[in-house]
């Protein structure tokens, strides 16, 4: 692995948790899921918000 330019390691730590890993979060993916789902047009409109946030 190429070692990272002082402007990458601080860029990556400011992206990081203590541990090393990189926090990160996908944001309005909702309607990608929903086609994943189902290809109906119908039925992706009846999978609701709260719907997709359940476990």
């Amino acid at each position: 692995m190429a070692a990272m330019t002082t402007a990458e390691l601080r860029g990556y730590r400011k992206i990081c948790g203590s541990n090393g890993a990189i926090m990160a979060m996908a944001c309005d993916q909702r309607g990608d899921i929903r086609k994943l789902i189902t290809t109906d047009p119908a039925a992706q409109k009846k999978i609701t918000d709260t719907m997709l946030g359940e476990e």
